[in-house]
């Protein structure tokens, strides 16, 4: 639709927030109880919107709701102490909104939908400066690691090379539907001291990379979100089954063990994807019926639950917290 929707069409609008952060290479909801969450963290799968996690969603109808969920997000983060920082954190950290806009006149419709992704990325370490040791190390290291193949991938979508390597992370998985359809605007933090000069260097040096990627944006409308989906469902089986197809061509032609694997890995892939996208599709037909009534019932809960966290108080107002209560636990031995 051109232009702005006539008076006698319906308006909807929908925003929801999503809070997760990659620690030590599990992804943890941060707006849930940790001890609800599974072990090993959550599991990423391939969502209509690319790959990402079942997380719990914050609706929204104000503006106060967002910096309400920040601010519980942000009291269950992963941070430490060490040298050069008192409060540092221990893991890289995504705050995901969502907005979606229907516009309904008579029997049309269609629906906006777009995303935006604040990333606070863990700055990284060097074990001689910061002094850590133990669990801290281990946190340190795999910080470096994941900044190391955000890297990696940021170089290649430089190079225009068609294969990326984000699998080999779970920041760049989460981070793949930004990195190749939308917009990418990174602040970079450095430091004056001049102990800190191989950091400031390495920062730039990485922000640099980041302004030579062009990355296409894709206009996120649709008439009918459902038959979308399915389309989109649809194209990427036929993807993966013409890639099992030339797997099958060179086994005809010689049994060899390696393309055998790899079919075998590739028919995985393919059932395992499509079992992510019927779930998802059946998530996505349940939020496009969902009442106004539902949402704010679900954002009355939200409330309730955040509350409940903070010992019965408002967020608003930590001073009237009058039982014991700890924040800002580190899971750290």
């Amino acid at each position: 639709q051109k232009g702005p929707p006539r008076p006698e069409a319906k308006l909807e609008h929908k925003v929801d927030i999503q809070v997760v952060e990659i620690y030590c290479e599990m992804v943890r909801d941060l707006l849930a109880d940790r001890k609800a969450g599974p072990p090993g963290g959550l599991e990423i799968k391939l969502l209509p919107d690319g790959p990402g996690v079942k997380s719990l969603k914050r609706p929204c109808s104000n503006y106060e709701h967002i910096a309400e969920a920040i601010k519980k997000a942000d009291q269950n983060r992963a941070v430490g102490g060490h040298a050069l920082n008192a409060e540092s954190s221990r893991a890289h950290t995504i705050y995901t909104v969502t907005y979606e806009r229907t516009i309904s006149e008579g029997d049309s419709k269609e629906v906006i939908r777009s995303r935006l992704n604040l990333v606070d990325l863990a700055g990284s370490e060097r074990t001689e400066k910061t002094k850590t040791v133990g669990q801290m190390q281990k946190e340190g290291i795999a910080i470096n690691q994941a900044l190391s193949y955000l890297g990696d991938c940021i170089q290649q979508l430089s190079e225009g090379r068609k294969t990326i390597s984000f699998r080999n992370s779970k920041l760049t998985r989460l981070l793949q539907g930004s990195l190749t359809d939308g917009k990418v605007l990174m602040i970079a933090a450095v430091s004056p001291a001049s102990t800190c000069y191989d950091e400031t260097v390495s920062t730039l040096e990485f922000a640099k990379r980041i302004k030579t990627v062009k990355i296409k944006v894709t206009r996120n409308v649709t008439a009918d979100p459902i038959a979308a989906l399915r389309a989109e469902i649809e194209a990427r089986r036929q993807e993966l089954q013409n890639e099992i197809d030339e797997l099958q061509l060179q086994l005809a032609s010689g049994g060899d063990p390696v393309a055998m694997a790899q079919l075998q890995q590739a028919l995985d892939q393919q059932r395992q994807e499509t079992m992510e996208l019927q779930e998802a599709l059946e998530e996505r037909e349940r939020e496009l019926t969902e009442s106004s009534a539902d949402r704010a019932r679900r954002t009355q809960e939200f409330s309730a639950m955040f509350r409940r966290v903070a010992g019965g108080a408002s967020m608003k107002d930590p001073d009237a917290i009058t039982l014991p209560h700890l924040r800002n636990l580190n899971p750290d031995p």
